[in-house]
């Protein structure tokens, strides 16, 4: 559905006027191979979650998703500047989520409309210059592929819940995946159930969900599989 680029992230803290004092800015440029680096060579690194079954939740961990280096860039407080991108960009893969036993799933974040991105101190993105949540958020984009045992035309009816709260119904999109758009996450791991309205059979599973959005449409997570 996108395409996902990895994230070169330096770790320099900068400071600048069109941000503000005290914030980390990182400058992106596309790369000589057309893929994304860091306007002075950084490292190529991108957030790494892993969920904490005890806890509840998914925290900053060890490991890496690019090659130079073993431990998680931590994106917080920063600002990711894309003014030197050439158009049309479509986004960049930000962060990977481990959940255990082998199960991952991947973070993108859309720039098509956007300069620039700040992430405040609970991974909540702001687009541009604002730092206003917008109204029914924070936000965010589940991309979800449905596997299924037995062939069926039927479309799948997947939710999304926080607890028993309903908060986004799913829709079918072209290529077979499905796309739920949800308002309001306050919560850090969220409930998918699906159904197949064919064979009748159910299928649930949690997701951590450590970034949001100030506004709509700017986080999406991908790589989502539901085996009905």
């Amino acid at each position: 559905m996108f395409r996902h680029l990895p994230l070169l992230l330096n770790l320099l803290i900068l400071t600048s006027p069109a941000y503000g004092s005290g914030k980390r800015v990182i400058e992106v440029i596309e790369g000589r191979d057309g893929g994304i680096e860091t306007a002075d060579g950084g490292p190529l690194f991108g957030e790494t979650f892993v969920f904490d079954e005890q806890e509840g939740k998914a925290t900053l961990g060890g490991g890496s998703t690019g090659s130079s280096g073993s431990v998680s860039a931590d994106l917080r407080n920063t600002v990711l500047d894309f003014r030197q991108l050439p158009q049309p960009r479509s986004g960049i893969s930000l962060a990977k989520v481990e959940m255990g036993s082998g199960v991952s799933f991947g973070v993108f974040l859309r720039t098509e409309k956007i300069d620039s991105v700040y992430f405040d101190q609970d991974h909540v993105a702001y687009p541009n210059k604002s730092r206003k949540i917008a109204a029914d958020g924070p936000f965010l984009n589940l991309e979800l592929t449905v596997r299924r045992s037995r062939k069926s035309s039927a479309d799948a009816h997947i939710e999304v819940l926080d607890g028993s709260k309903l908060l986004a119904v799913a829709s079918p999109l072209p290529d077979g995946s499905y796309l739920a758009k949800v308002k309001a996450v306050h919560a850090t791991v969220l409930m998918i159930r699906a159904q197949d309205p064919t064979s009748g059979k159910v299928w649930q599973g949690r997701i951590a969900v450590p970034i949001k959005s100030a506004a709509p449409d700017l986080i999406e997570y991908f790589g989502i599989e539901i085996n009905l």
